[in-house]
């Protein structure tokens, strides 16, 4: 009898220590993650590009609202995955920035990137390096590829090399990478200048096109910045 009581004070004895052992250990956990923190920030804070840097913002907020006792309510749904940190360029290692910068210096100088001058692609690579990840500079390359080829080519937009640039640049940052617009644009130019569709001139079956590709083209976000 007196065995079987001693055990239920145990086993009660042991429901009520578990709650505050789990609080002391959130306590210990809290205050060591607000040292990690203190720590991160100022170790990697200058290495943020602005989205990761508001999002970072906005999560400190909400720890300092709990610690003053102002505790959000529950937001609209399931908290969303937290993307890793996106670094620029310039804030990588020593070695994979200088092989990025080389890569994209050698792209702004080539005819069949921006036909740059030697300087002029130097001051890109340094501007590009500040705004993008390393690991962006081959889709970065490749999508500008794609657009320029677009617009040079007589089956596409049939510009000049130096509009082709310019209509590269600034569509690069916004391209649907899987729409087939070069497919897409073809077939409306054709229908649009052929006699047995609208029979327009040339000028006008390319405007016909690219007023309903474009607006597809160009409504993604390839880079996250």
């Amino acid at each position: 009898m007196k065995m079987m009581t001693f055990l239920a004070l145990f086993m009660s004895f042991s429901v009520m220590a578990q709650p505050v052992q789990n609080r002391a250990n959130l306590e210990a956990e809290a205050k060591k993650l607000s040292l990690q923190m203190k720590i991160l920030v100022d170790r990697n804070v200058d290495r943020l590009d602005e989205r990761d840097l508001t999002q970072l913002v906005r999560s400190l907020e909400r720890s300092k609202d709990i610690l003053l006792g102002q505790r959000p309510g529950p937001g609209p749904g399931p908290i969303p995955p937290i993307p890793a940190p996106r670094y620029t360029c310039d804030r990588a290692s020593a070695s994979e920035y200088q092989q990025t910068f080389i890569k994209v210096k050698n792209f702004a100088y080539s005819s069949s990137g921006l036909d740059m001058s030697s300087a002029a692609a130097t001051n890109f690579a340094q501007d590009w390096s500040t705004r993008y990840s390393c690991a962006d500079a081959d889709q970065f390359i490749s999508i500008f590829g794609r657009l320029k080829n677009f617009a040079y080519s007589t089956s596409g937009l049939d510009m000049s090399a130096a509009a082709s640039i310019d209509y590269a640049q600034q569509g690069v940052n916004s391209l649907c990478e899987n729409y087939n617009f070069e497919a897409e644009y073809k077939n409306l130019y054709n229908f649009a200048y052929s006699t047995s569709g609208l029979d327009l001139s040339a000028a006008a079956a390319k405007d016909y096109a690219r007023q309903r590709v474009e607006p597809q083209m160009f409504q993604c976000r390839p880079f996250n910045f």
